[in-house]
């Protein structure tokens, strides 16, 4: 009896766990949430020097991508398309690693290469903007 009050007891500290690393996740993201939603500049940059930073517009662009506007996402970055599912898919692999496990993957170079690589990217369209290609810098 003492081992499955034991088991019964470990099960709900994880659930425990699980919920604390949930509500570290949501106190990650509301704040983000909330200031998008209030349309409150979350970029230093942006909101310093008032100039777009290589990664400007990706958070609508993937909001655009998220609605099927594919366009529309390509016009605020022409590598949204590519980049943000690519984001995406790194923030969810290793959000649900936290989640489940509360560590973060133990092996982060692929990351660091895929982030690095659309980095290196975007970086190239941005520099390409300030001298009047995709548009010119988007606005703010």
């Amino acid at each position: 009896m003492a081992t499955s009050h034991h088991v019964e007891h470990s099960s709900r500290e994880g659930e425990l766990d699980v919920a604390a690393r949930a509500l570290i996740l949501s106190s990650v993201v509301l704040p983000f949430s909330l200031a998008y939603a209030l349309r409150i500049p979350v970029c230093g940059l942006a909101a310093l020097a008032h100039v777009p930073c290589p990664g400007c517009g990706l958070t609508r662009a993937t909001i655009a991508l998220f609605r099927g506007d594919l366009l529309g996402a390509f016009a605020l970055n022409p590598l949204a398309p590519v980049v943000c599912p690519i984001l995406v898919a790194v923030v969810v692999v290793v959000a649900t690693r936290f989640l489940m496990t509360g560590r973060m993957p133990s092996k982060l170079a692929p990351f660091a290469w895929i982030v690095g690589v659309s980095l290196g990217g975007l970086v190239a369209v941005w520099t390409a903007r300030w001298f009047g290609f995709f548009g010119g810098p988007l606005p703010l």
